[in-house]
């Protein structure tokens, strides 16, 4: 199990914490809290987009509290396997401290109109064939997936570079986005956790954690034992929270978040005249509290019991599929799917999203592949669009690398800068 701990960073980068008294995962929680990605999530969306509710979750407040419970879920399920006499590898301070940080960064590679952005910026790739490509780099282009762009950022940034350990606990799909045996059903190769761009630090990442293949594989690895305590408190705090905003922004009523949640509060939990004296505000945050703290219990005990079984890689699923009350929150997730991220704003804003990205995307991959080839009598629209570019394009660049530029430009926006920009280059606003 040591293995699973390495402490050490891509690249043979050297220690950082030699003389002090932090942690190497702590490093990695800190440097990803004071990184500009990390900053651009206050401005993307979490459920709703361009939120105008002081209180509603961007994706920057929902990776602090997946963080929150990441660390909680790591140190008590360490605790709870020493209990039962299995051998961890570590301590259960090391287990929080690395979960807590990878699962800070789970959204970091997130682009502009979450999901529905990644579909976005892989429309234009769809529809235009590139030469000079392989059937790899085209399966990346024509899928973005925000997790290989997090690993992505995480690996290619100078100021980040987190230890293998947080590496492997914050990728969840440990596989490439085209290989020979994808089996879907695994929840480990439902997506794919890295670009042909970073393929090499991926394997780097695997080999010094000893990440086992899959069986019938070349690519693909097992997921590292404590990705699926940052997957579950990702969960459970997009299941809890998710409705407590839609509570806010008054797309759910309180008796609806009551009905819903209270099959997932303990025995003893009772909602008594106190509860019904409380603001609507008040009332939901307390469900939220109560609903959060009780499934912590829950997935730190299905993890301890499905722990080998994980860890070797005979069961890969997550683990609120595991949980005792795993047919309630299946009803919640059916529930929000139906009423919260299908409402009329979501779909609206979404819209908009689909109709700018793949725009700028086929603005700014027309005007590099125009420069490329140094054609000076090119259009000016062009030539201008090239020039807020924040890289230079030499005669060399291959296309998936000026693609992969690109993209880390436009996903790096913000909802609200990716609106702005595309009005001011379409002419539909003027001015500042």
């Amino acid at each position: 199990m040591n293995h699973f701990f390495n402490p050490e960073r891509p690249g043979k980068m050297p220690s950082t914490s030699s003389t002090r008294q932090r942690m190497e995962f702590e490093v990695d929680y800190d440097r990803i809290v004071f990184s500009s990605p990390f900053r651009s999530l206050q401005n993307k969306t979490q459920v709703v987009p361009l939120p105008e509710h002081d209180f509603v979750h961007t994706r920057l407040t929902h990776s602090l509290e997946v963080s929150s419970v990441a660390r909680s879920l790591g140190r008590q399920a360490a605790f709870a396997l020493q209990q039962n006499g299995i051998e961890i590898g570590s301590n259960p301070s090391e287990w929080g401290a690395i979960a807590a940080a990878a699962a800070l960064a789970h959204d970091i590679g997130n682009p502009p109109f979450g999901h529905a952005g990644e579909l976005a910026l892989s429309e234009w790739f769809e529809q235009n064939e590139l030469a000079d490509l392989s059937p790899a780099e085209t399966a990346d282009l024509k899928s973005f997936e925000g997790n290989a762009q997090g690993f992505r950022l995480l690996t290619q940034r100078k100021d980040l570079k987190p230890t293998f350990a947080t590496l492997g606990a914050f990728t969840k799909y440990p596989c490439p986005s085209l290989f020979e045996g994808r089996d879907s059903r695994k929840k480990s190769q439902k997506k794919f956790g890295f670009f042909q761009s970073e393929k090499a630090i991926f394997l780097e990442m695997a080999d010094a954690l000893e990440l086992q293949r899959h069986a019938g594989t070349t690519e693909a690895r097992l997921r590292h034992p404590l990705c699926w305590l940052v997957e579950a408190a990702d969960d459970i705090c997009y299941l809890i929270i998710d409705l407590e905003d839609a509570v806010r922004m008054s797309l759910v009523g309180i008796r609806q978040m009551v009905e819903l949640l209270e099959p997932l509060l303990p025995e003893t939990a009772s909602l008594n005249e106190s509860f019904q004296k409380r603001s609507i505000d008040e009332q939901a945050g307390l469900l939220r509290a109560m609903a959060i703290r009780e499934l912590i219990v829950q997935f730190t005990e299905a993890y301890v019991r499905n722990f080998e079984s994980l860890k070797s890689g005979s069961l890969d699923s997550s683990l609120d599929k595991l949980v005792e009350k795993s047919s309630a929150l299946a009803q919640l997730s059916t529930f929000s799917a139906q009423h919260i991220y299908q409402s009329e704003r979501v779909l609206e804003l979404q819209a908009a999203g689909f109709e700018l990205l793949p725009k700028l995307t086929g603005m700014f991959m027309e005007a590099v592949l125009e420069q490329r080839q140094g054609r000076k009598n090119g259009s000016g629209r062009l030539l201008n669009v090239s020039r807020m570019l924040p890289f230079q394009v030499q005669p060399e660049d291959s296309t998936y690398g000026l693609a992969r530029l690109v993209l880390d430009y436009i996903s790096g926006f913000s909802d609200r800068k990716a609106m702005d920009l595309y009005q001011r280059i379409s002419g539909i606003r003027m001015g500042y």
